[in-house]
């Protein structure tokens, strides 16, 4: 096990490693997906190109952080992935503030995985 470790290490002082990572992820489609996501996160939505993404907080009323998390622009559609297990309440909070918007919350986390790449030789 030891080995594999420093192995790992090695490749990502020297060339390239990933790391896998468990996590939560949510779909956010709809005509009004922009509009009224910029109201329930803290960065501005509205300026993302399509597959660009940034990391924001979602807070409720009180601006008590409900958790965090990274949301990439799509086409169609935003993804919002975070923390593994986190899914579901980010997706609780978010549908207690649908009421008339063209919008729909999808969980979408068997469709989507997340890896990170690390090390000098990426580029």
């Amino acid at each position: 096990m030891e080995s594999k470790i420093l192995e790992q290490y090695e490749r990502v002082i020297k060339g390239v490693g990933f790391y896998v990572e468990l996590c939560d992820c949510l779909q956010i489609s709809g005509r009004e997906r922009t509009s009224w996501l910029q109201g329930m996160v803290t960065q501005d939505v509205a300026k993302l190109t399509v597959e660009e993404g940034c990391f924001t907080a979602l807070c409720g009323r009180e601006g008590k952080m409900v958790g965090v998390a990274v949301i990439y622009a799509f086409e169609t559609h935003f993804l919002l992935e975070t923390e593994k297990g986190l899914g579901e309440k980010i997706a609780a909070h978010l549908n207690r503030y649908l009421i008339a918007e063209e919008v729909e919350i999808r969980e979408v986390t068997g469709e989507w995985s997340a890896m990170s790449l690390f090390g000098p030789e990426i580029f």
